[in-house]
């Protein structure tokens, strides 16, 4: 359905398991090409805009979900020219709070129970017909210049480091550490 890459971050043994082949059936290529890396930062390599998916009201200082379709509309035409990568946690609990602070963009698949009830396979069935209905239409070209998510991250951490330090220097009148 248009999307190329798949990422797993630190799976179970799935390779070896005919259940991952009999369900990958019309995707096989994708399984067989799917990448596996250790930790999430490696998956995000050379990524500019992260969409994480969620069903839960997170921290208010993270971005609260949008609908699907428009997260799709969204993906749809960033990716035009940035890569672009949808972020899906695991089966039992989702994504980190930490993980969702990665995000550009968080969103869910509206539902009309209190109690949301997807597994994993149905959230990502979902967001992917999504995405590719959406890609299907036209979207001008975006002027917007995202910096590499892992290039944020090691940013916001030097900034914090620097913080750190200023205000244990102001508070200590030198440059000894607390």
């Amino acid at each position: 359905m248009g999307l190329s890459q798949l990422y797993l971050v630190n799976p179970i043994p799935f390779r070896d398991v005919d259940a991952a082949w009999y369900m990958a059936h019309g995707a096989k290529d994708i399984l067989e090409n799917c990448h596996v890396v250790p930790e999430l930062k490696d998956a995000l390599d050379g990524i500019q805009y992260l969409v994480g998916t969620t069903h839960r009201r997170r921290d208010v200082r993270l971005p609260q979900p949008v609908p699907a379709r428009e997260a799709a509309e969204t993906i749809a035409t960033i990716s035009q020219d940035k890569p672009v990568a949808l972020l899906f946690g695991r089966e039992d609990f989702g994504l980190s709070t930490d993980q969702m602070s990665l995000c550009q963009l968080t969103a869910s698949v509206p539902m009309a129970t209190k109690n949301p009830s997807l597994n994993l396979a149905q959230a990502v069935q979902i967001f992917v017909y999504e995405v590719f209905t959406a890609s299907l239409n036209e979207y001008p070209p975006t002027e917007i210049d995202h910096a590499e998510v892992n290039a944020l991250e090691e940013f916001y951490g030097r900034v914090t480091r620097l913080l750190i330090r200023s205000v244990c220097r102001h508070i200590t009148g030198s440059g000894r550490r607390i």
